[in-house]
């Protein structure tokens, strides 16, 4: 018996170091935030493969851009185009007001240098260490229009741990005008859903032992 109880005590004890490393350590980041094109802010649908100009209903790739002529967004391949930040909370709230800069991407097809396939590093990069690596995406809807991708991302920002998270974009178009909006949101921490996990497993071995 006097095993058993040992046995079990020394379980015990390395669950909550495991999981008091974990929380003494782990500094995730929560929130979310919207971000779109302002002043000299754009972007432009391309094909991924030539990079010429495309409709939203036949594009395969977007060009962001800061390129405005005569109030229409100049394509500017393989340059990081500008987004701002408008909406944000908790992890997040210090960046509203904030200018970063975005990648160009292909969304579907091949690709090429200019516009690459995702996942695509440091796809945005702002102000407060926020950098937003894109995993993955896809095509929620698409037509003349209106354009919507969704996926995910990992998010890093100055003082929290990589956290990862989801994508949403939207594009729409009148004419060559575009514009562009995107919602970027982190769930809640899963360390409280694993920190029981983990007691139940302890609960389940240690009725094994009494059992025994």
């Amino acid at each position: 018996m006097r095993i058993k109880h040992t046995a079990l005590t020394l379980l015990l004890l390395l669950v909550i170091l495991v999981f008091g490393v974990s929380f003494a350590q782990a500094t995730p980041i929560s929130g979310a935030f919207s971000l779109g094109s302002g002043v000299s802010q754009g972007v432009v649908p391309v094909d991924g493969v030539t990079g010429a100009v495309r409709t939203l209903g036949t594009a395969t790739a977007l060009d962001f851009t800061t390129n405005i002529v005569s109030g229409l967004p100049v394509p500017t391949p393989g340059v990081d185009g500008a987004f701002t930040i408008y909406n944000a909370t908790d992890s997040f709230l210090s960046l509203v007001g904030s200018i970063g800069t975005i990648k160009d991407f292909t969304f579907n097809g091949p690709g090429s240098a200019n516009y690459p396939v995702v996942p695509v590093a440091a796809f945005e990069t702002g102000d407060g260490g926020l950098i937003v690596d894109l995993k993955t995406i896809g095509v929620d809807f698409q037509n003349a229009h209106v354009l919507v991708l969704s996926g995910s991302a990992i998010f890093r920002l100055t003082g929290f741990d990589p956290t990862s998270g989801s994508f949403t974009f939207t594009a729409n178009g009148a004419g060559r005008t575009f514009s562009f909006s995107a919602s970027e949101a982190v769930p809640e921490p899963g360390s409280l859903f694993l920190l029981g996990a983990g007691i139940v497993a302890v609960e389940s071995i240690r009725r094994r032992l009494i059992k025994r």
